[in-house]
């Protein structure tokens, strides 16, 4: 009788056991699933770093270029204002230097240095 009430007991958790089992090999799954997913997230994060990086490197060299490209039309158009000035000529009134004007006005290097210390900072 003593075996039988073993077996009985062994019996009476088998079931408990099985479903206990069960639910550890869900999460086994599960835990491999979200490894996969994790690895791809971070593929796809040190991807889209290396391309913002690559991207703000671009930006440094239009920044520096744009920057350029100010002093160089800043003194233009100072050059062309004292010439005028000179010759006795309104210079406002010439729409190439107005626009040149214009653009400076719209365009001030100090912003365009901000953004491109941000971008030497990434």
């Amino acid at each position: 009788m003593n075996t039988t009430n073993n077996l009985d007991k062994i019996l009476s958790k088998l079931p408990v056991q099985l479903n206990s089992e069960k639910v550890e090999l869900n999460a086994l799954a599960r835990l491999e699933s979200l490894t996969k997913e994790a690895k791809s997230t971070s593929a796809d994060m040190v991807d889209s770093f290396r391309k913002a990086k690559e991207a703000s490197q671009t930006g440094v060299k239009a920044a520096e270029e744009h920057l350029k490209n100010l002093k160089t039309i800043s003194n233009l158009v100072n050059d062309a204002r004292t010439q005028a000035e000179t010759l006795g000529i309104d210079i406002t009134k010439i729409k190439d230097w107005r626009m040149s004007a214009d653009f400076l006005n719209g365009n001030p290097a100090s912003a365009t240095k901000i953004m491109l210390e941000k971008m030497k900072a990434f």
